[in-house]
C-alpha cells in the first residue's frame, strides 16, 4: 500500500528569510511606588516584595479600597467655581494571567476592610436585637392605643387620638462595607442602608461584565452605571415595598480577569457596539503589568509597622466625618466637598485643557476617547483619594494633584496596551504559539488541530489556531505544506529552521 504523498518545501535556499515577532502588547512603565499615598507606601512595597506580583495589582486595590470607603461623605469640586462634583468611588480592574498572583495581592490588601466589615457586622447584630425589642414593645403599646382609641371614638368620634400612638422605631442600617457575589435586588438592599457607598469585589469581573451584558439584565446594568456616578438616585423595584426611590447610589468596585477573557469585551468598544455603553470605560484604574523574569524566593514576617500604619488610616477612612478633612456643604448640595488650592486649581484645569485638546482632535480611537474622557473625573479622584488617605484638611494640594496626575500618566499607558491587544488578538496568540514551537512542543510539523488541542491561552479552538497560525506564515516563521492522502489533501505546516535562530 502507497503511504501518503509529502509535497516538502525545500531547498533550504527556498526556505523565506523570517521576521521576528514583536511584542504584540503596548509596553507599560514599571510601577513607580510614589504614585501611592504615604500612608500606604511601604505596605503596599511590602505586600509586592513578599508575594513577587506586580505593584499595579496591590497599588490599584488599595486606592479602590480606600475610595470605598471615603465614598459619598465627602467630595471635590475640580473648578474654582463651578458646582460640578466627584466623589471617590473608582472602579479597579486588574489583568494577569493564571498565577500572576492577581487574587492573593487583591486578598491581601482588602484584609482591613473585611476586618471592618466584621466589626461591622457585630455592630450590626447588636442593633438588630434592640431594634426586635423596640419592635415588641411598640406592637404593644400600639394594641393599648387601639383600645383606648375605640373607646374615645365611642364618646366621639372626632376625637383626636394620635397621641395615643407611639412613635414606630426606625429600622437600624445594616453597615456592609465590602460585598461579594450579590444580586440586584440584594445590593440595591444594602446601598439604601449605605448610601455613602460600599465595595462590590469579584474575583473574576468578566463574570459580572458577562451577566450584564444579557439583555433582560438592562435594570442591573443601568443600577452600575449609577453607581459609578457615586453622585444619583436610583429608582429601585423591591417585591415586598413595591417602588423606592435610593437617594443615592455609590458603588466602588474592584475585580480581576485574564487577558483571553476581556478580549470580546474589548472589541465591542473598540467597534462602538450596541454593547459599548461605557462599563468597560469606567474602569478607570484598569492595569495590566509584566510579570517580572525574575522570581526571589520570600519568606519572611509582614512589615508590622506598614501594617499597623495602613489599618489605622483604614479606621480612620471608615469614620471620616466631612468636619475632620475640612469640607463644607455648599448652597443646595447634598454632599460637603472640598476644592483645590490656588497652585493645585490652576495646574489642574491646564491640565483639563490640554485634555479636552486631545480628546477633540479625533486622533484618539472611539474605545480611548471614551475611556480618557472619563480621566477627567478620575484625576480628582484620585487627588481626593491621596489628600484624605495622608490625613490632610482643607483645600487639597498641589502634591496629591500631581500624584493623581501621575497615576493618569501611568494608566493611560496600560489602557493603551488594554484596547490595543484586542485589535490584534492573533498576534499575541502568535507569540504563544511560537514560544511553545521553540519549546519543542509541536515538533518541526504539525498540524491545525495540534495547535488548538492542548489548549492554550488564546489557541483553544481551530479559528484561534488559524490566526496564529496565519500571522507566523506572514512572518516566515512557518510554511504550510500540503499532504496528499488519496481522498481530499491535507495541509500541515512546517517549522522555518532559520526562524529558530532568532
Amino acid at each position: 500500500m502507497n503511504g501518503p504523498t509529502i509535497i516538502p518545501f525545500s531547498p533550504d535556499a527556498a526556505w523565506p528569510v523570517p521576521e521576528a515577532l514583536s511584542n504584540a502588547l503596548h509596553p507599560v512603565p514599571e510601577f513607580d511606588p510614589d504614585l501611592l499615598p504615604d500612608a500606604f507606601r511601604d505596605w503596599v512595597c511590602d505586600i509586592q516584595d513578599r508575594m513577587q506580583c506586580p505593584m499595579d495589582f496591590p497599588a490599584v486595590a488599595a486606592m479602590v479600597a480606600a475610595g470605598s470607603l471615603i465614598g459619598a461623605k465627602v467630595g471635590i469640586r475640580p473648578k474654582r467655581q463651578d458646582d460640578w462634583l466627584v466623589v471617590a468611588n473608582v472602579w479597579g480592574l486588574i489583568i494577569g494571567r493564571p498565577s500572576s498572583m492577581k487574587s492573593p495581592s487583591m486578598s491581601e490588601v482588602l484584609r482591613p476592610l473585611r476586618r471592618l466589615d466584621v466589626e461591622a457586622t457585630e455592630v450590626n447584630a447588636e442593633a438588630a436585637k434592640a431594634y426586635a425589642k423596640a419592635k415588641l414593645a411598640y406592637e404593644a403599646r400600639k394594641k393599648d392605643a387601639d383600645i383606648k382609641a375605640k373607646a374615645a371614638l365611642r364618646s366621639d368620634k372626632d376625637a383626636d387620638v394620635s397621641h395615643l400612638y407611639p412613635n414606630e422605631p426606625a429600622r437600624p442600617r445594616k453597615v456592609i462595607r465590602i460585598i461579594n457575589d450579590a444580586t440586584y435586588e440584594a445590593l440595591g438592599v444594602a446601598v439604601e442602608d449605605n448610601p455613602n457607598g460600599l465595595l462590590v469585589e469579584r474575583d473574576e469581573a468578566m463574570g459580572l461584565m458577562t451577566l450584564l451584558r444579557r439583555e433582560e439584565k438592562a435594570a442591573d446594568r443601568a443600577f452600575y452605571l449609577t453607581g459609578w456616578n457615586g453622585t444619583q438616585p436610583h429608582k429601585f423595584s423591591r417585591i415586598m415595598r413595591g417602588e423606592v426611590i435610593l437617594p443615592n447610589v455609590c458603588l466602588s468596585l474592584l475585580g480581576g480577569t485574564q487577558p483571553g477573557k476581556i478580549s470580546e469585551f474589548v472589541r465591542d468598544a473598540n467597534k462602538g457596539g450596541s454593547q459599548d455603553d461605557g462599563l468597560l470605560q469606567r474602569f478607570g484604574m484598569a492595569v495590566w503589568p509584566d510579570l517580572g523574569q525574575e522570581f526571589h524566593q520570600i519568606d519572611r514576617y509582614p512589615d508590622s509597622f506598614a501594617k499597623t500604619k495602613a489599618n489605622e488610616t483604614f479606621d480612620r477612612l471608615a469614620n471620616l466625618t466631612p468636619e475632620s478633612v475640612g469640607a463644607t456643604l455648599e448652597p443646595f448640595a447634598k454632599i460637603p466637598s472640598l476644592r483645590f488650592e490656588e497652585a493645585a486649581q490652576d495646574h489642574f484645569l491646564q491640565w483639563l485643557w490640554d485634555a479636552e485638546r486631545e480628546l477633540r482632535s479625533g486622533e484618539l480611537s472611539p474605545a480611548l476617547e471614551s475611556h480618557f474622557g472619563k480621566h477627567k473625573s478620575l484625576v480628582p479622584q484620585l487627588a481626593l483619594i491621596c489628600h484624605v488617605v495622608d490625613g490632610h484638611s482643607g483645600p487639597i494640594g498641589l502634591t496629591s494633584l500631581l500624584r493623581a496626575l501621575s497615576w493618569a500618566e501611568h494608566l493611560r499607558e496600560h489602557a493603551k496596551r488594554l484596547y490595543g491587544a484586542a485589535l490584534h488578538p492573533d498576534r499575541e496568540a502568535a507569540r504563544t504559539l511560537w514560544k511553545r514551537i521553540k519549546q519543542g512542543k509541536l515538533g518541526d510539523r504539525f498540524s491545525t488541530r495540534e495547535v488548538y488541542r492542548p489548549q492554550w491561552t488564546g489557541l483553544t479552538n481551530a479559528t484561534e489556531a488559524k490566526g496564529a497560525l496565519a500571522v507566523l506564515m506572514d512572518h516566515g516563521l512557518i510554511v504550510p505544506e500540503i499532504v496528499q492522502t488519496g481522498g481530499a489533501p491535507s495541509e500541515v505546516w512546517v517549522v522555518n529552521p532559520r526562524g529558530l535562530l532568532l
